[in-house]
């Protein structure tokens, strides 16, 4: 129950991004996830501005995942999950 829980704050924060809100429900800030993600080469929006699929998103992190070194993986983790379901 928890680790699905965890998945719909991930995708509630993706979601808040792309309605163009700047914090979650917390009161955290969600700049911290477009950054985190392009640090390491994946942008959360389509050339022309539109924001792209959230399985697309999803997708070509879970690829780089196993990839990235422990100071990326915690970046994107807290920025992505939110502090909450981080720690």
């Amino acid at each position: 129950m928890c680790e699905i829980l965890k998945l719909q704050t991930i995708f509630s924060r993706i979601q808040n991004l792309k309605l163009g809100q700047v914090t979650d429900d917390t009161g955290q800030s969600l700049s911290d996830v477009e950054k985190a993600l392009k640090q390491v080469g994946i942008e959360l929006f389509e050339t022309k501005g539109q924001f792209r699929d959230m399985d697309s998103i999803l997708g070509e992190l879970a690829k780089k995942w196993s990839s990235l070194n422990d100071v990326e993986q915690s970046s994107i983790a807290a920025s992505v999950a939110g502090m909450k379901h981080f720690r």
